[in-house]
């Protein structure tokens, strides 16, 4: 995010200043691609990590929207991100269909690092049936 202030004044001293904010945010086609994954979820007070590769896509007609399927290695639908800027959220969803017991959202950062993009998110699993849920952290790098 960029804060720009603008002041101009005339001849007769009269002044004005205004201010103007631009973000410069990620697009789904840079964020598109192959990433490897490390997400860990805390389950029964435990630790239960998960390495795997997933591709994500940019959204049609949504500049700034990202699709993963597969998300968190127990989802066969797809998970959608939204992108603002160098942060994003994982709105309530639930990835397996409307009739799922499950639901998720979340949100995170994206960041650069050389050539690899790198997301770091915190996310929540809840099981609608029995109302218990699951904290999980991830990272994603690109490949």
């Amino acid at each position: 995010m960029y804060v720009l202030n603008y002041t101009v004044s005339d001849k007769a001293g009269n002044s004005s200043t205004a201010t103007r904010i631009v973000t410069v945010s990620w697009t789904g086609n840079q964020l598109a691609g192959t990433y490897n994954v490390n997400d860990t979820c805390v389950i029964n007070g435990s630790e239960v990590v998960d390495n795997y590769t997933i591709t994500a896509s940019a959204s049609a007609g949504n500049t700034y929207r990202v699709t993963f399927p597969g998300l968190s290695g127990g989802f066969t639908g797809a998970t959608f991100f939204d992108v603002l800027g160098a942060e994003f959220t994982i709105p309530e969803q639930k990835p397996n269909g409307a009739s799922s017991q499950f639901k998720l959202s979340g949100s995170g950062t994206i960041s650069k690092s050389g050539t690899s993009i790198i997301w770091r998110m915190n996310y929540t699993v809840t099981d609608t049936l029995t109302n218990v849920s699951t904290n999980c952290r991830a990272t994603f790098t690109s490949i």
